[in-house]
């Protein structure tokens, strides 16, 4: 026991191998290396793994920790293969392209196999629905495996069946929201889930002065407007609700037309196909509204303290339920106000009218009150901001991670 309590008590004696199901680097992926934080000071020992299909910024992120990183190819059938294509080609079409991406998972599987005989990792962490299905294939039964769980599942029709198949003795659930570990524990009843609300470094997610201008070039406008700026910083995943936050820009600018402008922040980064909008898309939309003027695009932003702080107002305006909704904590830590589609794990961050403004999801009329609530009212927007500051710091500081990791692992048994 005291042998255990040694090796699963500290940090520096494991060696972690993290599999990610994207090279991207979306919400998703800054959580994870939050989730991550206390290996990155370990980094020099070189016990910690990550296996990601193919390059990208992700890669650079950990290579620049130090970390091993090894690259694996998803195939190109297999990296397409998801659940958006069910509810817009049927059924029957994505079971023939599952079939053709057979040949890809296979190989993906015994790659991954290879990499992880070859690895020696104590624990296994997968993040992302693929990544956790291959890995959960791939690994021997003996290796201590989670599965960090960032997304609902009972709303997919192929990973809410393959979930429960493949799940066995041994694999822990790690949620990051109430929200995300109820729906698991109602697909997965024995599995052992532990909730861990995401977290952000708050001595890096600062308020501070914004240089507005470089938003305003980035996004085609002029440099003369000292008006309000209102961003929607998100991937381009379509239930991020970037038409409702369109519609509702058309009624705020008919109101206050002068004094706002509008920004849409991010991009395309997975590669699921279907499941994104392309930027084609949305501006033929915003031109459909009227609006093309006043709304602008911008593409992804690695340093997204940066737009946090060059914005007066963030909005979030996912019309699924979030899994949690990293942005909002990222720019609550910015001091800004943030309006949040109230629904999923966003419902456990802030209090309404106290911390943030919460809507109704794919509600546009509510989103766009609260806009104007905040366009129209400056000492609002100083309060919330404060407030919402104050809270990140209490509750989602990553200071709190390494106790989680501690913990977990201490009570956590071997699945030897």
């Amino acid at each position: 026991m005291e042998k255990k309590e040694k090796t699963f008590g500290e940090l520096g004696t494991l060696r972690l191998c993290v599999v990610n199901s994207s090279s991207g680097l979306g919400g998703a992926e800054r959580v994870l290396l939050n989730v991550l934080h206390p290996w990155f000071g370990l980094s020099k020992r070189k016990i910690s793994s990550i296996f990601i299909p193919g390059s990208g910024p992700l890669n650079n992120e950990f290579k620049a920790a130090g970390w091993n990183v090894q690259q694996f190819d998803l195939g190109s059938r297999f990296s397409q293969v998801g659940d958006s294509p069910v509810r817009r080609e049927g059924a029957l079409s994505v079971l023939l392209n599952l079939i053709c991406a057979i040949p890809d998972l296979v190989r993906c599987i015994c790659s991954l196999r290879k990499m992880i005989k070859t690895n020696g990792a104590d624990v296994y962490l997968a993040n992302g629905f693929k990544a956790q299905i291959l890995v959960t294939l791939a690994i021997p039964k003996t290796k201590l495996l989670i599965w960090f769980m960032q997304d609902f599942i009972s709303g997919r029709k192929m990973v809410s069946r393959i979930i429960p198949w493949i799940w066995r003795k041994g694999i822990h659930v790690i949620a990051d929201s109430r929200a995300v570990a109820a729906d698991v524990g109602n697909l997965l009843p024995i599995c052992p889930i532990t909730v861990w609300h995401n977290t952000v470094d708050v001595t890096k997610y600062l308020p501070g002065d914004g240089d507005p201008s470089w938003l305003d070039f980035e996004a085609g406008f002029s440099s003369d407007f000292d008006g309000l700026r209102i961003g929607l910083v998100a991937t381009f995943a379509r239930w991020k609700g970037h038409k409702v936050f369109m519609e509702a820009a058309r009624d705020v600018l008919n109101k206050i037309p002068r004094d706002v402008r509008f920004y849409i922040i991010g991009g395309p980064i997975y590669g699921s196909k279907e499941s994104q909008w392309k930027v084609e898309e949305l501006g033929n939309f915003a031109q459909e509204l009227g609006i093309s003027k006043k709304l602008g695009f911008v593409s992804f932003q690695k340093d997204t303290v940066r737009v946090y702080r060059s914005l007066d107002i963030v909005v979030h305006a996912s019309t699924n339920p979030e899994p949690f909704g990293q942005v909002i904590i990222e720019a609550m830590a910015c001091g800004k106000p943030v309006i949040v589609a109230a629904s999923g794990g966003a419902a456990e961050i802030g209090v309404h009218e106290k911390t943030c403004l919460h809507h109704q999801p794919g509600n546009v009329k509510s989103l766009s009150d609260s806009i104007l609530q905040l366009v129209q009212g400056d000492t609002v927007r100083g309060k919330l901001g404060k407030a919402a500051r104050e809270e990140v710091e209490e509750k989602f500081g990553t200071n709190r991670v390494e106790k989680r990791w501690v913990d977990f692992l201490k009570e956590t048994e071997s699945p030897c």
